[in-house]
This record gives C-alpha cells, structure tokens and sequence, in this order.
C-alpha cells in the first residue's frame, strides 16, 4: 500500500508539471504583464514555427506563463535559426 501511494503521489507530479505551457503573446498583451528577462537561442529547425516551438519550450523550462518573440533571423534558406523572446510572468 505504501508503495502504491508514493507511486501516485509522483505520477501525480509528473502529470501536473507537464500540462505546464507558456503561451505565446503580442506586444499589447506584453504590456499588461511583468518581463521576467529574454532568451535568445540558436536552434536546428525545419522551418520558422519549429524553431519557435524550440523556444517556447524553454519559456516553460524557465517557468514562464507567457513569451513574445522579438527576432528571428535564418541566414540564406538553412536549417539554422536564431531566435529571441522575452518572458513574463
């Protein structure tokens, strides 16, 4: 019974901390909310809105509830992006 039990106990923490996930958001929303700083990554992706997926990713791994992107740029039609956000709570 003790084992069941820390075993829920766990699973039930795993569960709740991935339904986790930082929304993305625009510059009048941003407004209204407190930056927590910016993260700026360079990533392997097939197109813009993986590369953004990427980012948003570590958004919820710095615990953000929301981020915006500020700048993107992909040097001549490679795989390679650099992305930038800035998070809020």
């Amino acid at each position: 019974m003790k084992i069941s039990t820390t075993f829920a106990a766990l699973l039930l923490t795993f569960s709740v901390g991935s339904a986790y996930a930082a929304t993305e958001i625009n510059r009048e929303q941003a407004a209204q909310l407190q930056s927590m700083g910016s993260i700026s990554q360079g990533v392997t992706a097939n197109d813009l809105d993986e590369a953004v997926a990427i980012i948003a990713k570590q958004a919820e791994n710095q615990h953000a509830s929301y981020y915006r992107v500020i700048a993107v740029d992909s040097p001549s039609s490679s795989n390679y992006w650099h992305v930038a956000a800035e998070l809020y709570r």
